[in-house]
């Protein structure tokens, strides 16, 4: 089974949205080439190149913003999915603390 079938939802969704992001990056890539090699003229070429950096880096800015918020939004879950076994255990730890304030008053009762 791959990774990504193995995750959580959440991170699940990154692994599938990363994948995503590096083949429209590929695909931009692959066009480029493909646009070079019909061996247009130096300024042609220069243009091509030039709006190509410009288009990559808007993507990949956008890219990064939605990576971004996916993982804040995965970290919350999992930081949301851990607060209620630890609310848990504190509630065990109370009950063991009064059951051992109720001990140890009568105990000292009967002493």
């Amino acid at each position: 089974m791959c990774a990504a079938r193995r995750a959580r939802p959440p991170a699940r969704d990154l692994f599938s949205r990363g994948l995503d992001d590096t083949e429209q990056n590929i695909r931009a890539a692959l066009d480029l080439a493909r646009k070079l090699a019909a061996e247009p003229s130096i300024p042609e070429a220069t243009q091509i190149r030039t709006e190509f950096v410009r288009e990559r880096f808007a993507a990949i800015q956008a890219q990064a913003r939605d990576l971004n918020g996916l993982a804040q939004h995965a970290l919350q879950q999992s930081v949301d999915r851990a607060h209620i076994p630890l609310r848990r255990g504190a509630g065990t730890v109370r009950h063991a603390g009064q059951n051992l304030r109720q001990a140890t008053g009568q105990l000292s009762h009967r002493g």
